[in-house]
């Protein structure tokens, strides 16, 4: 299997030892461009940006997979041709949803990645499907990444989503949702879930004081005097939402044996 990190390094060192590269992490980007359009001797001459460009599809999908299982790098030029392949995106959505058979879980990020940075039309469908992932914590942190990054042109997808979601796929819908501009929609999501029953309410008294709206002081009062706050951190979250807001908590409740605390009273 070609390890074109491994050929890289050797060209990179043969110009080292030339006195072609002085300030190497200042020149390092441009070298390597530089050497993707170079014909390479141990290519037969081939460009090594230009390896993978006419590559038969599921040839490149089967080894993209062999790359992940082998535990190498995937050559950039191979992922630049997958992404570029429209031909290629069907694979990567099996990939990135789990049912494509003998792909890593690294794979299955990277087909992500791909769908997403290509602007397939699978890629909304297959991170709001990642939110969800049972037992997969680096999925969902990576699509609910790969969201934030849309912005507010996932807003009608997120707010369809949030209904039917579990709890903590409800949580990280709602921390998407914060970072958007105003919309009144937003706002009740965010107080809805923060009234429900066991609801993390520390987390999402943050999600509100970043959203920003002083209409949820009254809530997050009522949440104080109810005695939500089951841990100081949550205190803690309520007291500072209710303070950005302009309102005023005097009395701190005892949370004995809580490590938080305790290191905040002095007494770890």
């Amino acid at each position: 299997m070609l390890d074109l990190d491994a050929l890289f390094r050797a060209y990179l060192k043969e110009r080292q030892d030339a006195g072609e590269i002085l300030a190497l992490d200042d020149e390092l980007q441009d070298v390597y461009r530089r050497w993707l359009d170079t014909p390479s001797d141990a290519l037969r001459g081939v460009k090594p940006g230009q390896l993978f460009a006419r590559s038969d599809p599921d040839a490149l999908i089967e080894a993209f997979l062999s790359y992940h299982v082998a535990g190498l790098p995937v050559p950039e030029p191979m992922l630049d041709a997958i992404g570029d392949s429209r031909a290629c995106e069907s694979a990567l959505r099996d990939i990135a949803l789990g049912c494509f058979e003998g792909a890593s879980p690294e794979a299955r990020l990277t087909a992500m990645e791909l769908l997403t940075q290509s602007g397939s039309a699978y890629a909304l469908p297959v991170l709001l499907k990642a939110l969800e992932a049972p037992n997969d914590d680096d999925a969902s942190d990576l699509a609910t990444d790969l969201l934030a990054g849309r912005g507010s042109t996932v807003l009608e997808e997120l707010l369809a989503a949030l209904p039917h979601a579990s709890p903590s796929t409800a949580d990280r819908i709602c921390g998407l949702l914060a970072d958007m501009p105003p919309d009144e929609r937003i706002f009740s999501c965010l107080l809805q879930r923060f009234a429900v029953e066991g609801a993390d309410v520390g987390f999402i008294a943050s999600l509100l004081r970043r959203y920003g709206d002083d209409r949820a002081r009254p809530a997050l009062e009522a949440s104080l005097e109810q005695g939500r706050a089951k841990r100081y951190a949550d205190f803690v979250a309520l007291k500072d939402a209710v303070e950005t807001f302009g309102g005023t908590v005097t009395a701190e409740p005892q949370f004995p044996d809580d490590p938080d605390f305790e290191r905040a009273n002095g007494k770890a």
